[in-house]
């Protein structure tokens, strides 16, 4: 997308380096461009202590890929989650953190710590307490305050807490949601915290910042360093991690800093900004003073249609016949087609049609599915003892796979583990080499070791080396079980991400994120089905956006001024061509989408009534385009 330097962006890059800004921005208002043009003119002029920071990988890497290659050292963005990582480790001892860094995983989770706890605390089959609780405890280190679900007592809790922490300590890991907290507290309680020659944080997507999150910035301000908040109230979805768009709306007044709205779209056709314009109206917290983004003078009109559908079933075929069009018709390629809906119980299905119609589709969860399987568990098992061979939560996922291998002989390592106040992989090591193991839990447990130490022996890890290849080159030998045809190929990708300049323990734990990411890119003639709120940050020439109707959006239990935003969000991926569907029944799995209603009638979506797009019989304007062109 080509910028002008209009008077809006003129106005930013003018603004000095040592006072905080605003950068309020709709989509396609050039956001990215802005920030990238902004930072490269600082290096150039000998400016150090900057740093560029977005939310999610998918952002950061979007942001990367602007940078121009001679600075790209020196402004290479990062997450949140990173940067608060590498100032906590700059100041070790000032809050708890594993040495090394172990970040539990979500199958770690639902898989070996969740069961053992609702066993532990004799919760009986109720595993979605301890879910609860978890997602309590969460949402305390988010929001910064104190949390109760209904219906859980106060014992209960407490139990849950002190279970939690004896884990924690005993296998050596943190939650990826504590780690904001961890840097929070840590500035808060040491005055003498370790920032480096921090001087500018330019933060993107700043609506998606938490209470704890915005807490963290805050402090930083107060050790003089500026802050820049870029990004758009109107495209803040992350409730469920407690984000909301107050802390882009009220940056300006807490630091006393000018704004800057971009509000000239670069991208859109004006039919499509038109109409998500409309929609973002009715989120009834939204500033009404706030101006819309416009489009610009030369862009195209593009298309746009509300398609109503008898039932799921004619819907899933009209979307498949929009994607033929698109692609045979309007010369749309399939990799810039994107089919959306807001929950996967309405996107499945639409995969499946779409596989009866030979059209080549990907799901971002199918990655997600491949690494929960043994054999993936089992390779990144192993490829975490390459580097840290008393890695705990990594042996306790080889014994859980293993075969023979029941509670009684893991509570007997436990047991061993509190007895000497040593971590569950230093135990394992300790009792092999002190030849304890096998009369402590029998023949399975140290076969397993044995072999598995045996294993690690074979393999010789260089300092540097192309990550990705190397653990393919293994892979060949048999010494590592087989990858996922879709995870080997993304290895290569990775490595050109990072480069060889990464230890090998960095490498693996950025293997699963980035395979996520590198799931919602284009990968040629295959069209990209997703939910809503996987799609942010994304950009199509043409996007189809399923289950338009009530009852689905909103979701009953959703925010409904965030439910607002979201289809905003899905809208506003589109370029040139926009359809929003929907169905006047559903009878299959789809209906219990939302609020159930099984071949009930169905309404429309109400952000979409009375709106500049009326609804249409969908099988008749899809063969309307089809004649037309």
């Amino acid at each position: 997308m080509v910028i002008d330097f209009n008077k809006e962006l003129l106005d930013f890059l003018n603004h000095p380096p040592n006072v905080h800004a605003r950068v309020l921005a709709g989509p396609g208002t050039g956001k990215s461009t802005a920030v990238i043009e902004y930072a490269t003119r600082l290096v150039k002029k000998s400016f150090t202590g900057l740093r560029l920071l977005t939310f999610t990988r998918a952002a950061t890497n979007e942001l990367a890929e602007g940078i121009p290659e001679a600075h790209e050292a020196k402004l290479r963005p990062t997450t949140i989650h990173s940067f608060a990582i590498s100032l906590v480790l700059r100041n070790p001892g000032t809050v708890y953190i594993p040495t090394p860094l172990r970040i539990m995983g979500d199958w770690e989770w639902e898989t070996l710590l969740r069961p053992r706890l609702t066993k532990l605390m004799r919760l009986g089959n109720k595993w979605r307490d301890a879910d609860t609780l978890r997602k309590e405890m969460a949402a305390k280190w988010e929001s910064l305050s104190h949390e109760e679900t209904e219906g859980i007592d106060l014992q209960t809790r407490a139990q849950f807490v002190s279970q939690w922490q004896i884990h924690r300590d005993l296998f050596g890991y943190v939650e990826l949601s504590e780690i904001p907290y961890l840097l929070y507290s840590g500035l808060r309680s040491h005055p003498d915290f370790d920032i480096g020659d921090l001087k500018l944080l330019i933060i993107d997507e700043y609506q998606d910042l938490n209470a704890c999150d915005l807490a963290c910035i805050d402090q930083l301000s107060k050790r003089s360093v500026t802050i820049f908040a870029v990004g758009d109230d109107d495209q803040s979805i992350y409730s469920f991690r407690k984000a909301h768009p107050a802390g882009i709306c009220q940056f300006r007044q807490q630091y006393a800093a000018p704004s800057y709205p971009l509000t000239l779209a670069h991208r859109f056709g004006k039919n499509i900004l038109s109409w998500a314009n409309y929609v973002i109206n009715f989120d009834s917290g939204r500033n009404k003073c706030k101006p819309s983004i416009t489009p610009k003078e030369n862009n195209p009109n593009g298309v746009v249609g509300y398609l109503e559908f008898k039932g799921q079933t004619a819907e899933r075929t009209g979307i498949v016949d929009l994607i033929r069009w698109l692609h045979e018709k309007a010369c749309v390629p399939f990799e810039e087609i994107l089919v959306l809906g807001r929950t996967k119980t309405i996107t499945t299905p639409i995969l499946a049609a779409m596989k009866q119609a030979d059209i080549q589709a990907t799901d971002p969860d199918i990655i997600k599915k491949e690494f929960r399987t043994d054999e993936m568990r089992e390779v990144m098992s192993l490829l975490r003892l390459l580097t840290h061979k008393d890695d705990s939560l990594s042996w306790w996922t080889l014994l859980d796979l293993t075969p023979g291998i029941g509670e009684a002989k893991m509570q007997a390592l436990l047991d061993k583990a509190n007895e000497s106040n040593q971590r569950f992989g230093v135990t394992i090591l300790h009792l092999h080499q002190n030849k304890e193991l096998k009369n402590l839990t029998n023949t399975p447990v140290f076969e397993k070791v044995s072999n598995v130490l045996g294993l690690l022996e074979k393999f010789d890890v260089p300092e540097n080396r192309q990550w990705g290849e190397w653990i393919l080159e293994f892979v060949s030998k048999g010494l590592i079980p087989q990858i996922p045809e879709t995870i080997a190929g993304y290895l290569a990708d990775i490595d050109s991400l990072l480069g060889s300049d990464v230890t090998l323990d960095s490498f693996v734990s950025q293997i699963q994120p980035i395979c996520k990411d590198l799931s919602t890119r284009k990968e040629e003639d295959w069209v990209r089905v997703m939910t809503m709120t996987s799609s942010k940050g994304l950009t199509v020439k043409a996007c189809i956006v399923a289950g338009c109707e009530s009852d689905i959006i909103p979701l009953p239990k959703g925010i409904r001024d965030e439910e607002c935003r979201l289809l905003y969000v899905a809208m506003t991926r589109a370029r040139e061509y926009l359809f929003l569907t929907r169905a006047l029944r559903r009878s299959d799995t789809t209906a219990r989408a939302g609020r159930a209603k099984v071949r009930m009638p169905r309404t429309a979506c109400p952000f979409l009534e009375h709106g500049p797009v009326e609804p249409r019989a969908g099988e008749q304007f899809i063969k309307e385009l089809w004649r037309d062109r």
